[in-house]
């Protein structure tokens, strides 16, 4: 065991023992971040962040799954830099229960992560030093997701004794709801705010750690543009004197800049939405025109998938999950409508992604094993918001799986056959929701010898609700031939559930 963890979970018990309690927000669980600095030289960096995201990482979400941690995070200091820097990379765990802040991986995360093992992990130790670790507690973090974001703007501040109750209330209760107000204007993605546990006394260095977390590098010379005058109700003879306290409770330590470089964090709503790529040599398809022809990418809920379309049928459609960390998406093929592909399913790639101004630059990642030379932007079409979006899943009357994805004026529902994988049905296009009437218009579908023909361009009107995990269509057969009367019931109810 790492000896100053040892020291820290002693003075932890007895300090619990003795009902002292750290500096702490008292809204939510509590949650620990440890931080451990390492060492790398030069020459090992490449093999280092391969060690991390390629060994570490599928253990660390073995660790996610059972609970022992909440998520890991790799960073690399990109300032200050050089060979004198006393450390290179920063990785990052966070956790809800304090007990386990100090526990390893188990033989179990490993057999599942590498079940037929993995010679680099013997690396582990000849490819970095551990410079130290430290043990902060979260006393005012603001964020939908912990550490949202890809560059950290990291402050350590110092506080004078005696003056830490007058530190955490200014932070709290002033500068904090500024920084609320930057996030909701989109100048931050979001802010972490943690005192430092151990190790800790008179002779180490900081006391509290603040991130400014932006979506870019370039986000960061801009600022975040907190200022206390988004506080209401504060006089200027008020803002003065919070100023004038704020700097006397603090003194900045020293400040560092980190990259993210990968995170068991799912960031895949980040990217959410319905995304258009235009002709180039690889694809046949003509411009995007109300879905009736194009090359499609939707993600929804965790879920994407990929559609090409020409004249208002289907060519070719395939997907399954994916996870997006930041910066690479990992996608997994579950289900297809390509013959050939059948046999290799399931299967997976991962990529860069790049998100920037409303598109999705995705490349192939050498080393990879898939799709290395990949190099495609995607347009995201118009975007629009309400709650009846998600992927959806019904049985219909013939006992099949039916599975819709609802987002940004787009709908795709698919039939998978279970056993061969292979999508027998699907249809697809646009539609129009006023918070009351949902009306599908029919822009394309699977045309094979398990789908019959559909006339494009019919609208489907029905009132749509969402209550709890299903969405609820009702509706009325106004056209159904009387011969069908005795056997239907002109009015309708359509169950979807929200797929897990």
């Amino acid at each position: 065991m790492n000896r100053p963890i040892q020291l820290f979970l002693f003075f932890a018990i007895t300090l619990s023992v003795l009902n002292i309690s750290f500096a702490q927000e008292e809204e939510g669980p509590r949650l620990y971040w440890v931080q451990h600095y390492m060492k790398v030289t030069p020459e090992n960096r490449s093999d280092y962040e391969k060690l991390e995201t390629e060994v570490w990482k599928p253990v660390h979400i073995e660790r996610k799954k059972s609970g022992q941690i909440v998520d890991w995070f790799l960073f690399k200091v990109i300032s200050p830099s050089g060979a004198d820097n006393e450390y290179d990379y920063v990785t990052g765990q966070l956790y809800t229960d304090f007990g386990l802040v100090n526990s390893s991986a188990r033989a179990t995360d490993w057999m599942k992560a590498h079940p037929g093992g993995n010679p680099m992990a013997e690396r582990t130790g000849e490819l970095r030093d551990l410079v130290r670790s430290e043990i902060l507690v979260d006393v005012g973090s603001i964020a939908s997701q912990f550490h949202r974001g890809n560059v950290s703007n990291v402050f350590y501040w110092k506080v004078p004794q005696g003056l830490t109750k007058e530190y955490l209330n200014l932070r709290r209760n002033y500068f904090r709801p500024a920084v609320q107000s930057s996030i909701t204007k989109g100048n931050i993605e979001s802010w972490f705010f943690g005192q430092k546990l151990f190790p800790e006394g008179p002779g180490y260095d900081y006391h509290f750690q603040t991130h400014d977390i932006f979506h870019s590098l370039g986000d960061v010379a801009k600022g975040h543009g907190s200022r206390l005058t988004s506080i209401p109700d504060l006089s200027e003879e008020q803002r003065s004197h919070i100023i004038s306290r704020m700097m006397a409770t603090k003194e900045l330590h020293k400040r560092e800049l980190w990259q993210l470089l990968d995170t068991t964090q799912d960031r895949i709503d980040e990217i959410e939405g319905i995304y258009a790529i235009g002709r180039n040599q690889e694809r046949e398809f003509s411009r995007p025109e109300n879905f009736s022809n194009g090359y499609y990418k939707v993600i929804c809920d965790g879920v994407r998938r990929v559609i090409g379309i020409k004249d208002g049928k289907i060519a070719r459609i395939h997907g399954g999950p994916a996870r997006f960390n930041g910066s690479t998406i990992r996608e997994q093929t579950n289900h297809t409508s390509v013959e050939e592909w059948i046999a290799e399913l399931p299967g997976s790639n991962t990529y860069s992604m790049q998100p920037k101004d409303g598109q999705l630059h995705q490349r192939g990642i050498e080393g990879s094993g898939g799709n290395e030379d990949l190099d495609e932007t995607w347009t995201q079409l118009e975007a629009a918001e309400s709650d009846i979006e998600g992927v959806w899943q019904t049985r219909t009357l013939d006992g099949d799986v039916s599975t819709k994805i609802i987002i940004d004026n787009f709908w795709n529902w698919i039939i998978v056959d279970p056993e061969t994988n292979r999508i027998t049905e699907a249809l697809g296009g646009s539609y129009t929701f006023d918070g009351e009437t949902y009306t599908e218009r029919t822009e394309f579908h699977l045309s094979n010898e398990d789908s019959p023909e559909i006339e494009l361009g019919i609208e489907w009107k029905v009132t749509a609700k969402v209550r709890g995990n299903q969405l609820i269509h009702r509706g009325r057969y106004d056209d159904l031939p009387e011969t069908l009367k005795r056997f239907y019931d002109s009015d309708f109810v359509e169950v979807w559930t929200r797929a897990k």
